[in-house]
């Protein structure tokens, strides 16, 4: 089972790969 402890690390490691792609993608479109 998935617990809060072990979640919201990789929820924010998930966001931080999202925003990170992102910025690639809007750099490279340019």
């Amino acid at each position: 089972m998935i617990t809060r402890s072990t979640a919201a690390p990789f929820i924010q490691e998930s966001k931080l790969k999202i925003k990170n792609i992102y910025i690639l993608s809007v750099y490279s479109q340019n």
